[in-house]
């Protein structure tokens, strides 16, 4: 099993304009579209709690969470604040937990842990691994998001820098001549101050180094690379997923987008 370091998550901002050749977004194939869940502005209970936030939007789009009776990313990732503590953690146990009740990590010291009794909602129903995928290789991080998007999968990854972490939702990918030129996501801190936060889904520039794809920060600040990639397949008898409102959206492209890192394959 491929050791983590907890997640630890700080906020990644790095402005740039880029020039795409091709793109791909998983939802253009699979209907549904993208989602971006934020933290409070108002409190600190959820400052370690990207893993969650990232792990309510997968939920929502492979439909889930409405299995649940929630209408959207936001309500899922409230939902987990409450059943969860304040630490860090990853999207694949938020996600068994959401199925069958269990946190392989509630022992797990530094760890997020169940303080409150819930999840389970598909006990008996779905075996959560056969609906698991994860990217175990650092080298093949682009690779993992290319298949998993083009298979119709909820896709999030783990960025890591210098011991600290943290996690985005990918919704699509660019690309060019030389190969893989960056990710379109989605992050929890975008707007964590903001007292009514847009919906933003943020450009992230690629590079690869030294077996590793980083998300290069121009500006000069922190180097981040992609540790792992986690997905999950959509719910068979849910597949539609809730668009969010048009006039709740921005979406920073051309005009204006985040480039973390550039990687070529």
């Amino acid at each position: 099993m491929k050791k983590h370091a907890v997640l630890v998550c700080i906020i990644l901002t790095a402005i740039a304009s880029p020039v795409f050749s091709a793109s791909y977004f998983g939802y253009d194939q699979w209907g549904g579209m993208w989602s971006d869940v934020e933290k409070s502005p108002v409190t600190g209970d959820d400052d370690q709690m990207c893993w969650a936030a990232s792990a309510a939007g997968v939920l929502h789009w492979t439909g889930w969470a409405q299995v649940a009776g929630f209408d959207d990313a936001d309500q899922t990732f409230d939902y987990l604040l409450e059943h969860w503590t304040n630490a860090g953690g990853l999207m694949r146990y938020a996600w068994q937990w959401w199925f069958d009740g269990q946190n392989p990590t509630q022992y797990w010291d530094g760890w997020s842990v169940v303080n409150v009794a819930g999840g389970a909602f598909l006990a008996g129903q779905y075996d959560f691994s056969e609906y698991f995928y994860r990217g175990q290789s650092d080298a093949l991080a682009m690779s993992a998001i290319d298949e998993y998007l083009h298979a119709g999968y909820g896709v999030a990854a783990a960025l890591t820098s210098g011991g600290h972490s943290h996690t985005i939702v990918v919704w699509g990918y660019e690309y060019d001549d030389d190969g893989y030129a960056g990710i379109w996501a989605t992050s929890s801190d975008d707007d964590k101050y903001a007292e009514d936060p847009p919906d933003r889904l943020r450009y992230f520039a690629v590079s690869p180094s030294n077996g590793r794809w980083y998300l290069q920060d121009p500006t000069g600040g922190a180097t981040w690379y992609i540790n792992e990639v986690q997905a999950l397949d959509r719910n068979p008898a849910q597949l539609a997923v809730q668009a969010p409102e048009p006039a709740s959206i921005t979406l920073f492209g051309i005009v204006a987008a985040v480039s973390l890192f550039r990687r070529r394959r």
